[in-house]
């Protein structure tokens, strides 16, 4: 697993308050469930993990912090990012004062939002230096609850 790295940092309303953009890239396993674990060479395995931390100017300074570095390396932890879906999607008031929400998993290729037993999901990313933590999936629903599914008629012909 590739070490977790500072892509930039953004200032926030408060001087004091930044939020680091961190990114690292991880191969797909097949418990991820993803095609690309078996067709390696074929279909790119690589993953791209995007995750935000607000962290104080101190920390910044103490840890020598700069776009571009390996967070593990600033701090002397070990740091990944995991990924953690769940039903509760996360709001927040933006320094304008307009409220924000976050927008639930999409089907890349139908555009409708994944659901789970007719929740949708959302998929977070966070930062953990808990090497042994898991990423949560939540297992979407294959078939709409409106939609209705062919079963093939029972025949006791012996087909040849």
């Amino acid at each position: 697993m590739n070490k977790v790295r500072v892509e930039k940092i953004h200032g926030t309303s408060n001087p004091d308050i930044f939020r680091l953009e961190c990114r690292q890239e991880t191969q797909k396993t097949a418990v991820d469930g993803n095609l690309g674990y078996w067709l390696k060479g074929v279909i790119d395995t690589t993953e791209q993990r995007v995750a935000f931390q607000s962290v104080s100017t101190q920390f910044i300074d103490e840890m020598g912090i700069t776009e571009g570095a390996m967070l593990e390396d600033c701090t002397n932890v070990p740091i990944k990012i995991v990924i953690k879906e769940t039903f509760n999607g996360r709001k927040w008031i933006t320094k304008d004062g307009v409220p924000g929400e976050q927008s639930p998993k999409i089907n890349p290729k139908t555009s409708e939002v994944l659901t789970k037993d007719g929740q949708p999901i959302f998929r977070n990313m966070e930062l953990t230096t808990d090497m042994d933590e898991l990423d949560v999936y939540i297992k979407h629903d294959t078939v709409g609850a409106t939609q209705s599914v062919a079963v093939p008629a029972q025949s006791e012909d012996i087909p040849f």
